[in-house]
C-alpha cells in the first residue's frame, strides 16, 4: 500500500489557488502569507511608494538566507548544520 500527500497552496485572502508565498517584514515581525499572482502584484503595488522612498537598512540577499529565514518564520524544520534541503531551498527562490 502506498500513501500519497498532495499539498496545495491557497489563497490566504480569497481561497482560490496561490501561485506563491510571500515573505514580508512589519514592525519587529516577519510574516509569509500564500497569494496568488493577483494578490501578489496588488500587496507589491501597494508597497511601492514606500519601498521607493525608503531605504534599504538589511536584508536576505542569498537563497540560502531566504530559505532559513522563511523557515523560522512558518516553523518548517531546520538542520542546526550542514546543507539546506532543496525543496525547502525552492520554497523561498
Amino acid at each position: 500500500m502506498t500513501t500519497h500527500t498532495e499539498i496545495v497552496r491557497t489563497d490566504d485572502l480569497t481561497g482560490e489557488p496561490a501561485a506563491q508565498p510571500v515573505v514580508f517584514g512589519w514592525g519587529p515581525h516577519v510574516y509569509e502569507i500564500d497569494l496568488a499572482d493577483a494578490n501578489a502584484t496588488a500587496l507589491s503595488a501597494a508597497l511601492a511608494p514606500f519601498i521607493e522612498a525608503g531605504r534599504v537598512i538589511g536584508g536576505i540577499r542569498t537563497r540560502a538566507g531566504r530559505a532559513l529565514a522563511g523557515a523560522e518564520v512558518t516553523g518548517r524544520p531546520i538542520e542546526a548544520h550542514g546543507r539546506i534541503r532543496e525543496a525547502l531551498s525552492d520554497v523561498y527562490q
